[in-house]
């Protein structure tokens, strides 16, 4: 299981990394990004991690430890809590954030996440098991707008009322457990529509779960860190204040 770093030359490019600076991995995953900042640090320099994934953490500690370099601290934390956890450790100027945000590719290869279509697995899309929700309670447990609102919310998904409406009706039958009963679902409310735009629908909901809207990202982070630069994988958002 192979993990693949979204954008990393072009988020290492934007952090333009001082070496001596303190750095911030806001989602640790497989570790590429995180070993390729660490890299670049003088040993006056310290990288802050965060995930709240253990399988993920063990693959990027290894990662990590590869690079011969000790000035870095693991933090298994939700992102949301960054200035919180940063502050606890006495932290409180950095000089960059990095987010890269969404499913590392490995987990996608692991059918007990339930984050992929192509396994049939019970209903889960935590990264940290040791929430009490998961996906299976969004569906089966939330209304009709809940799941409409989350569906196009987080994944503007434009048939989101069409897809919240087929769920809350099947499971008055039985409830909706495992991905391919969820794909089947989805695939009875949109008839015309090809089989690769259900991922999009399934992976939405995840988001629910995990990702603060991006506006209330940026706001803490800069009101905390004013002098931060911030990359968002996908998207590079200049956020230094003179």
């Amino acid at each position: 299981m192979e993990h693949i770093s979204v954008l990393l030359n072009e988020s290492i490019e934007s952090l333009n990394i001082n070496p001596d600076g303190i750095y911030v991995d806001a989602t640790l995953g497989g570790g590429g990004h995180s070993s390729e900042i660490l890299k670049r640090l003088s040993s006056k320099g310290h990288l802050y991690s965060f995930d709240v994934d253990d399988y993920s953490i063990m693959r990027a500690k290894e990662k990590l430890e590869s690079t011969g370099k000790t000035n870095y601290t693991i933090i298994k934390s939700n992102f949301e809590n960054l200035k919180e956890e940063l502050n606890n450790l006495g932290i409180y100027e950095v000089d960059g954030v990095l987010y890269d945000l969404g499913v590392s590719s490995f987990q996608f290869d692991m059918p007990e996440k339930g984050f992929s279509y192509n396994y049939d697995a019970k209903l889960d899309m935590r990264m940290d098991s040791s929430l009490t929700i998961s996906a299976w309670n969004i569906v089966n447990e939330y209304s009709y707008k809940e799941i409409a609102d989350i569906l196009y919310k987080y994944g503007d998904e434009i048939y989101s009322r069409e897809i919240a409406k087929k769920i809350v009706a099947e499971r008055e039958t039985k409830p909706i457990n495992t991905t391919f009963e969820l794909v089947d679902v989805i695939k009875k409310a949109l008839p015309k529509i090809d089989t690769p735009t259900i991922p999009f629908c399934v992976l939405s909901l995840k988001f629910n779960l995990f990702v603060p809207p991006l506006n209330l990202i940026t706001k803490g982070i800069l009101s905390t860190f004013p002098s931060t630069t911030i990359f968002f994988s996908g998207s590079v958002i200049s956020l230094k204040s003179v």
